[in-house]
């Protein structure tokens, strides 16, 4: 039997029994072990990324938020005038006056020359982007009333990280979360 030595080599302390039997001062245990560390932290990276990933995905989702005044209704107006801006890059002008007749209101272009009770301005604003398609990352429509100038009512969508509607699904669910709050009856 061999007898063990101790030699010291570089930082480490080795059994010179390694260097008869593999022809080197390397001890196998010692790689192995870390080996198996680099191993092991490479798969805790590799469950981590997998989490984050997962998380990310089934955290995607958008917030929507309507606020209509307390003492308000929007179904008291017959007559919808919509103010468009300047520049629709994205088209959303037809999606707001389809929702805006599924409301039952008869939608209009421009501002009333002679306002009365029954008619109510809905302007809009938007902020979207390009990622292979077009999207619409937020959204907010305002009912004004026409005769005092007094916004009534607001409906809003935005999107989070990853959560990509297409134009027309921006806009309607800022209208259903209106319609939600004129349902409910919650202000």
């Amino acid at each position: 039997m061999v007898e063990k030595e101790w030699l010291w080599h570089g930082d480490l302390i080795r059994p010179h029994f390694l260097k008869e039997r593999w022809g080197f001062y390397s001890n196998f245990f010692q790689v192995k072990r870390i080996f198996e560390k680099g191993m092991k932290r490479a798969m805790k990276i590799k469950l981590l990324l997998i989490l984050l990933v997962t998380l990310t995905f089934f955290g995607c989702g958008y917030t929507t938020k309507a606020i209509i005044l307390p003492d308000k209704n929007l179904n008291n107006f017959k007559y919808a005038y919509i103010e468009s801006p300047r520049e629709d890059e994205f088209n959303l002008k037809s999606a707001v006056i389809d929702e805006l007749m599924k409301m039952g209101y008869s939608v209009k272009q421009g501002k009333p020359e002679n306002p009365t009770e029954e008619d109510i301005v809905v302007s809009y604003s938007y902020y979207g982007g390009w990622d292979l398609v077009t999207i619409v990352k937020n959204f907010q429509v305002q009912f004004i009333q026409a005769k005092t100038g007094e916004v009534i009512a607001t409906g809003s969508y935005e999107n989070r990280p990853f959560h990509f509607f297409h134009r027309e699904g921006a806009v309607k669910l800022a209208f259903d979360a209106l319609k939600g709050k004129m349902a409910t009856g919650v202000k």
